[in-house]
């Protein structure tokens, strides 16, 4: 199972969580609003490909994954990186691919900087 560290709040059965959030740096735009576009069903199941492939590789793999990413004012996803990651460096290339697809509904005045935790646990856990 995948597990996608948001508000208290869990969005959907792929998407419990902890207490973290999704936390915007430059913008005045609420976290949630970010939130929402990673909770997509594609998203999601894109995610959950990532990890699965991490667990094939490493059946032990799990913990938390930190993603930085700039939202341009068009919507688009840019500079996407991770600088802290419990999975090995394929899975962090996946879930950046996967990042770097999003593509926000929104317009901004200026682009805005994300930091989006996600925590990755076996169905068995």
């Amino acid at each position: 199972m995948l597990r996608i560290a948001q508000l208290a709040v869990p969005m959907l059965a792929v998407a419990l969580s902890g207490a973290l959030a999704p936390a915007a740096l430059s913008s005045s735009i609420p976290p949630d609003t970010f939130r929402y576009a990673v909770q997509t069903k594609s998203t999601l199941n894109a995610l959950r490909a990532c990890y699965d492939a991490a667990r094939e590789r490493d059946p032990e793999a799990r913990g938390r994954v930190v993603v930085r990413y700039t939202v341009s004012i068009d919507g688009s996803v840019r500079d996407v990186h991770v600088p802290e990651s419990a999975l090995d460096t394929e899975a962090n290339a996946c879930i950046i691919a996967v990042f770097t697809s999003i593509q926000y509904r929104l317009r901004l005045s200026e682009p805005a900087r994300v930091i989006y935790p996600l925590i990755f646990t076996p169905p068995d856990a």
